[in-house]
């Protein structure tokens, strides 16, 4: 419109509300200003001016006269447009019509509530909920249709680790969390931007008429500075930290909940990234999340389905070349992508909470398999197998005691099996420690994989319950790469297993060089391909029915 206000264009649901027909109103109908209910035109008056006056955006509301002349709450938003000139010369604005407005009683303070507060304002931060949000994302995707170089941007915020705040501290302290947070999120826009709050602890950020992505980026990290400083001065100095996924548009968008959706996906990647960081979306970022969501679909149906199975490879006695035990090793035969190994797919798993239920199927599994070998074979009567545990298991009370039920239910000895921890598992917390310990009563053998990778000292080592380091392929490799750096950290690690009574095993070993090098340095077992592959527990089978030396085994 012109800054005559005529309407230029009216949708049927508008219509629908209002009474009136189109041509009561585009077709040289009345001025917008003269259907403003005459207690509102003052403060009508008053924003258009300011809008001029200033050539910025403004939001606001009021009573519309309905075609039966009851009033109307809308809520409406000008951009003034000067066409290159000094002075503003168009005012371009969009009205939603948020409902007939009822009369309420008035509140202890005598005032009568506002429709647009209960409705689209959120009670406890005063910020716009997600209704008005979207109302003005679709008022800005139409405008780009006339516009198309006029950018936005959609900052979705999600504050890190708040469940944990409001655990500790209680609901009141993370409702003022809340309050602070809304407050100072308003500190990094314009005026002219929105912020709301979207659900719980999850806010956005609607910046209009910016001149590129990097005005977005900016104000994102203006945002994350700013959640950063402490709640309370006086208090506790809780900080809180944030994941703010960014988009830029208009780019291809039609909808709003297209623009909020990948949004959310690019918050949920630098969720994944740690937090306390922003990730701008992308069409690559948005193609990796349906991927992974379809990941996690059919990974919650692969346990079901019956499409988990388990490779197992040997263990060596370096001196005599015998196996001495078989590590488990986690397979999924995807019924469209084929055999994919754990890294393919062990990330997705623990993201999205499946991974304890897969550890125990794997658990499960293994001993039953070690135990039928066991008594099939009596060459293997010692045969133990060896099973990787993620930190999570840890934490589960019930832990010991299904592990107890498991052997008890495959009838193995606790000695025939070994629990593999990453060497940064021991540092967790002092339910890891003691779990281990009590693993240990219960005769169970405990192993660190991939040794050298992490930070746990000789003295943490020498409280804990371990009786096999595994040193990490990246060493085992460097013996022909970076000769002399790699085999003084094998010493070193053999030096301190020797010092704490433990055994070492070379992981990833390849080569004949390799093998003779770990058993001249004291190491008493290793695995690898130069040993054997992974192999089905059939073909396991077929080995150990030749015996137990690698010489004669089926899967080299």
């Amino acid at each position: 419109s012109d800054l005559n206000r005529r309407v230029i264009e009216a949708s049927q649901g508008a219509l629908a509300v209002t009474g009136y027909r189109a041509s009561d109103l585009v077709q040289g109908g009345p001025r917008l200003d003269d259907l403003v209910h005459p207690e509102d035109k003052p403060e009508v008056n008053r924003h258009l001016a300011a809008a001029i006056g200033r050539g910025k955006p403004a939001h606001f509301t009021y009573r519309l006269l309905a075609a039966d002349g009851a009033p109307n709450r809308v809520w409406e938003t000008v951009w003034p447009r000067n066409k290159g000139q000094d002075s503003v010369q168009e005012l371009e604005g969009f009205i939603t019509v948020l409902g007939e407005e009822k009369e309420e009683p008035p509140n202890r303070n005598g005032h009568r509530p506002s429709l647009i507060t209960s409705a689209l304002h959120d009670p406890l931060t005063g910020l716009s909920q997600r209704t008005l949000l979207c109302d003005r994302l679709d008022q800005i995707l139409r405008r780009a249709q006339r516009r198309p170089h006029s950018f936005f941007a959609l900052l979705h915020i999600d504050l890190d680790n708040f469940r944990a705040v409001n655990e500790h501290h209680g609901r009141e302290y993370a409702d003022r969390l809340l309050e602070i947070t809304a407050r100072r999120l308003e500190a990094c826009v314009r005026a002219e931007d929105t912020v709301a709050r979207l659900i719980n602890d999850q806010f956005a950020i609607l910046l209009t008429d910016i001149n590129g992505v990097g005005a977005a980026i900016r104000v994102a990290r203006r945002v994350l500075e700013l959640l950063s400083l402490p709640l309370f001065a006086s208090q506790d100095p809780v900080r809180t930290t944030a994941s703010i996924g960014v988009v830029y548009g208009p780019a291809s968008y039609q909808r709003p909940k297209e623009i909020l959706r990948d949004a959310e996906t690019a918050m949920c990647r630098a969720k994944v990234h740690g937090g306390n960081s922003h990730e701008l979306f992308d069409r690559a970022t948005h193609d990796l999340a349906l991927a992974r969501m379809q990941l996690e679909r059919d990974l919650r149906q692969a346990l079901d389905r019956g499409q988990f199975e388990l490779f197992y490879q040997p263990i060596v006695s370096l001196p005599s070349g015998k196996i001495e035990g078989l590590e488990a090793l986690l397979r999924w035969r995807h019924p469209e992508r084929g055999l994919l190994r754990p890294e393919e797919f062990l990330q997705s798993a623990i993201e999205c909470g499946l991974i304890v239920p897969i550890t125990w199927w794997i658990l499960s599994q293994a001993c039953s398999r070690i135990a039928s070998w066991r008594a099939q074979f009596t060459v293997s009567s010692d045969l133990y197998v060896s099973v990787n545990m993620h930190a999570h298991q840890f934490e589960n009370p019930d832990f010991i005691e299904r592990v107890r039920a498991t052997l008890q239910r495959t009838d193995l000895a606790a000695q025939g099996l070994r629990i593999e921890v990453k060497e940064t598992t021991l540092m967790v917390s002092e339910t890891v420690t003691h779990t281990l310990h009590q693993l240990r009563t219960l005769g169970v053998q405990l192993a660190v994989d991939d040794f050298g990778t992490g930070h746990s000292s000789v003295a943490s080592l020498s409280t804990l319950p371990i009786r096999t380091l595994k040193v990490d392929r990246s060493f085992i490799a460097g013996i022909e790469r970076n000769k002399d750096s790699a085999i003084a950290m094998i010493r070193t690690v053999v030096s301190i297993a020797r010092g704490l009574t433990m055994e070492v095993v070379g992981e990833g070993v390849e080569h004949a060089e390799q093998a003779t090098r770990l058993e001249e340095l004291g190491c008493t077992s290793a695995q690898g391909y130069f040993f054997a592959h992974p192999g089905t527990a059939e073909r396991v089978t077929e080995m150990l029915a030749n015996g137990t030396s690698v010489a004669t085994s089926a899967l080299s």
